[in-house]
């Protein structure tokens, strides 16, 4: 069984909290982004199948098919809808190359939303398409009121629930993150 040693220990399972590097791209690992960097540094589709800039300010963003959340519930449109508009509600510090861009997000069709910002913005792929994982919407609109906190940066969020190619096992704070291959995702790994 791989394992990847660190002297830095994750402070979080919840990815709206996540404001360090280290942190956040443990957690990239159990949530899907809709874009990534290939081997070659090169922005590339992840969780979406692909994206059109149709002016300046606005781009449709298609979701990739066929993708489940950890626990078996379909990715959908409405997840992806709602993680931004989760994130413009809250204004999650960590996030805020997100809410501070985006002026709307609408549903186009089944699998497009077309996100509108506020002004142009160059590194659109790296600051919103790379930034932003999908949130399961049926667990997160439910935070903060179901889980008794004040905002949803307070909530442990102790069963992280994702998409991505790693599946949440178990955190043992100061000593391990164990992740295990999710064998069902679109882009495997091989470890």
């Amino acid at each position: 069984e791989p394992r990847v040693v660190a002297i830095i220990d994750i402070q979080t399972l919840n990815p709206f909290a996540a404001m360090e590097v280290y942190n956040e791209s443990y957690l990239r690992l159990c949530y899907d982004t809709l874009a990534k960097r290939d081997k070659d540094t090169k922005i590339i589709p992840w969780a979406a199948e692909y994206w059109h800039v149709v002016d300046n300010t606005t781009g449709d963003v298609v979701l990739r098919e066929g993708m489940n959340f950890h626990d078996g519930k379909p990715v959908t449109i409405e997840d992806v809808k709602f993680t931004f508009e989760y994130i413009k509600k809250w204004k999650f510090p960590g996030l805020s190359q997100v809410w501070n861009n985006l002026e709307s997000v609408k549903i186009v069709d089944g699998r497009k939303i077309r996100l509108k910002l506020f002004k142009p913005l160059a590194p659109f792929e790296a600051s919103i398409l790379m930034h932003t994982f999908i949130a399961p919407k049926n667990i997160w609109e439910k935070i903060p009121e179901s889980a008794g906190v004040a905002q949803p940066m307070d909530w442990a969020n102790p069963n992280p629930i994702g998409s991505g190619p790693y599946q949440f096992v178990e955190w043992k704070k100061g000593e391990y993150f164990h992740l295990k291959s999710n064998t069902k995702h679109w882009m495997a790994p091989n470890f």
